[in-house]
Order: C-alpha cells, then structure tokens, then sequence
C-alpha cells in the first residue's frame, strides 16, 4: 500500500496525524481486483497486511470530503 497524494491532507482533516496504518473496506475491493489474478500466495499476504490495519468506518459524508481535498474553487 502506497499513500495517495491527499493522504496527508486527509490524515490532518481527520486530526490523526502521525498514526498507525488505517484502512476502510474499500482497501479490500481493491487488493481483491488487482492481487487475486496474480496469485493465492499474493492475496494472501495482501489480506495479512490489511488485517493488521486499522479498520476505520467511513461514512458517506466523509467520501464526499475526501473528493473535494485539493479542489479549487
């Protein structure tokens, strides 16, 4: 897992700073489409890290938040 260009801004938005891992189900979606077709082996382990993130209920409103960091208006 690599951060995106708005991770910090969101990390800061959420006042979680300097934090552990996290992660929403939407992380799961993801690693399932591009792991599972390059091998078990690969999800696997992709699950293993996901499971040692925190799991982090994000709500709709807060999808809507994230879309807008960074625009310019």
């Amino acid at each position: 897992m690599a951060a995106a260009a708005q991770t910090v801004a969101l990390m800061d938005r959420l006042g979680w700073g300097d934090r552990d891992l996290v992660r929403c189900d939407l992380v799961r979606t993801e690693l399932t489409r591009t792991v599972r077709p390059i091998g078990p082996d690969l999800m696997l382990r992709g699950l293993e890290v996901l499971d040692a993130a925190t799991l982090v209920q994000v709500s709709t409103d807060l999808f809507e938040e994230a879309g807008r960091l960074g625009l310019r208006t």
